[in-house]
């Protein structure tokens, strides 16, 4: 699905830029001989970009990975209907069941080896370990703020010492 999408949109891209990118690049207007606009660049720029996306499917392997894809999910189809006979019977055989079970496993095996899939178990890793370590930065800050607190109040109190008067803390020190 991504690969038709960048597909089309790079068609689309392709399609409009060709038709309108040679008399702004030539800077011909009828007779009179113009210098590069800013349309031009605007439009040399979407050709670029049309370039580009329609690389990303080539330089990414989408086509070869859904076409990996389409094999498993039909693979993943007749599983469902073993597994769900297996679910019906009265008393479970797992001798019938391991070979439905051995087949799952290879298959979900294959669906992970397939790249660029999302890994919720490792997204999720990562996302705890970013708050953990936001959660570290902000007790640091904290314990930081504290120590300031603390001078601030000694320094108050050491200078209250030397003018012979108490004054008085600011509020909550």
């Amino acid at each position: 699905m991504w690969a038709d999408a960048c597909s089309l949109g790079a068609g689309i891209i392709s399609a409009v830029t060709s038709l309108a990118i040679w008399p702004l690049l030539t800077g011909v207007s009828g007779t009179q001989v113009t210098t590069v606009s800013p349309g031009a660049i605007l439009f040399s720029a979407a050709a670029l970009a049309a370039a580009v996306i329609a690389l990303l499917p080539r330089v990414f392997s989408f086509g070869e990975m859904a076409g990996h894809a389409r094999e498993l999910a039909s693979g993943y189809g007749s599983m469902v209907g073993d597994l769900e006979d297996l679910v019906l019977e009265r008393e479970f055989d797992p001798v019938a069941a391991r070979p439905v079970v051995e087949r799952f496993e290879a298959t979900k095996a294959k669906k992970d080896a397939l790249r660029r899939l999302p890994n919720r178990d490792a997204d999720e890793a990562r996302w705890a370990r970013g708050r953990a370590s936001r959660a570290e930065a902000e007790t640091a800050a904290a314990e930081v703020e504290l120590k300031a607190v603390k001078a601030r109040r000694a320094l108050a109190r050491e200078r209250a010492g030397e003018g012979g008067t108490e004054q008085a803390t600011p509020a909550g020190m």
